[in-house]
């Protein structure tokens, strides 16, 4: 008999918690990836702020999946990050770059230490911009 029933695994938490990245950018990255940072959106819908712009690219509102990495500034930035990495592809939105860090950034390789590292800063760098 079980106490505590069958748990789901949750194939994302590699990305955060074996991460060798700086401990504030761990943690910020683990926000994003709960959906629980402030960004704009968020914070109008609680009344706090009225305009919802992205303050880097003026173009559209900030949302999660804008700033992480729809944003021109944001994409231009992970894609030069990609490819420092030796990463030959475009950078995705939010979601998509999440499920291919599931897919193809799996082990304790040092490819896959830097580049969990890489997007943990970036996003902490990202999101400070904000």
């Amino acid at each position: 008999m079980q106490m505590r029933g069958t748990m789901e695994k949750v194939v994302r938490r590699s990305l955060v918690w074996k991460n060798i990245g700086a401990p504030k950018w761990i943690f910020i990255l683990y926000l994003a990836v709960k959906g629980r940072l402030a960004t704009k959106d968020r914070l109008a819908k609680w009344g706090i702020i009225h305009s919802q712009t992205c303050p880097l690219c003026q173009q559209a509102n900030e949302e999660l999946d804008h700033i992480f990495f729809r944003c021109t500034y944001a994409a231009e930035v992970w894609n030069n990050i990609l490819n420092w990495q030796g990463i030959r592809r475009k950078s995705m939105n939010w979601t998509a770059e999440i499920q291919w860090v599931i897919k193809f950034m799996k082990g304790k390789s040092s490819t896959t230490l830097v580049y969990r590292m890489a997007m943990a800063s970036t996003v902490y760098r990202l999101d400070g911009m904000q």
